[in-house]
């Protein structure tokens, strides 16, 4: 490697990290992440994902444009001073055509980042749009009070999954007389993933999701897939989410009666179009394999 060159990109590296060096105070006050802290909601994996990808966008929406700013002005001044030494003429080009690979190369990353990001996050309480990850909670739980929050892999979740939720009984019954079927018969033993349906500790507001939808489209055959057993995400396992059958009912209803906006695709292996309740919030998303909405009140 020529000396020039050396210079070149060891330059642009020494201001980039002196710049971010400068903005860690002013970082470090705002808070990465809002969780953990007093009246905050406990951390989780979610949160980890959450800080690499505020990092990401701050380096590439605030230090970036500032440093290739700041080199595409001393390009021009190398080029302003050429004619009186020819060679500064050689040197603002490289300057410059260096700044422009290195601002493509940094966003092409930045884009295959989110990517990988958003892909770890596809089963996750994860909201926002295609460059940002978002963190939900459900109300009322914080580092402070102990209580656990609804993010993904909470680092110390209750080991009751029934507190704050209804058990398997009263869940059936709630959801046979609203006239919505379910699947199995039977709650899941410990740790049993086939052959049964678990409703133990599903939140209210959950089922109230789905009955919902069977008061709105009585013709329609409802049928819970997927509650609270064991090989779900841990929006299931808490009582968050839950699996409805999809079927030609169903599906016109969600995507046709205007009770629901089509809020875009959930990437990943667990991906499909989503749906967002119009009252409640609550989002639906059609996955492909086998076909199911999967149902969140959290959002997202």
């Amino acid at each position: 490697m020529s000396r020039a060159r050396f210079k070149n990109i060891i330059l642009p590296a020494v201001i980039v990290i002196f710049s971010f060096v400068l903005t860690i105070p002013s970082v470090n006050a705002a808070g990465l992440v809002p969780c953990g802290g007093s009246g905050e909601p406990l951390c989780g994996m979610c949160n980890l994902l959450q800080m690499g990808s505020d990092i990401i966008d701050y380096v590439v929406s605030i230090i970036v444009p500032s440093v290739a700013g700041l080199l595409f002005l001393a390009a021009g001044f190398f080029y302003l001073l050429s004619g009186a030494n020819p060679g500064y003429l050689n040197r603002a080009k490289s300057l410059f055509w260096d700044t422009i690979y290195g601002v493509i190369i940094i966003y092409c990353s930045f884009m295959i980042t989110n990517f990988i990001l958003q892909t770890l996050t596809v089963d996750s309480n994860v909201s926002g749009s295609w460059f940002k990850i978002e963190c939900s909670y459900s109300a009322g739980t914080s580092a402070a009070s102990g209580g656990s929050s609804s993010g993904v892999m909470p680092i110390a979740p209750p080991t009751d999954r029934n507190i704050g939720g209804v058990s398997g009984v009263n869940a059936r019954n709630n959801l046979a007389q609203a006239g919505v079927g379910i699947n199995h018969p039977n709650e899941c033993a410990e740790g049993q993933t086939t052959g049964c349906t678990s409703l133990t500790g599903i939140k209210d507001q959950t089922l109230a999701e789905v009955i919902d939808v069977k008061e709105g489209c009585p013709s329609c055959t409802v049928t819970v897939t997927g509650g609270t057993e064991a090989g779900h995400s841990d929006g299931h396992h808490y009582g968050y989410k839950v699996d409805v059958s999809s079927n030609t009912g169903v599906d016109n209803y969600i995507e046709t009666s205007g009770n629901y906006t089509y809020i875009g695709e959930r990437g990943g292996a667990h991906g499909g179009p989503k749906y967002k309740n119009n009252t409640t919030g609550a989002v639906w998303v059609l996955e492909s394999a086998p076909p199911h909405w999967d149902v969140d009140i959290r959002g997202g």
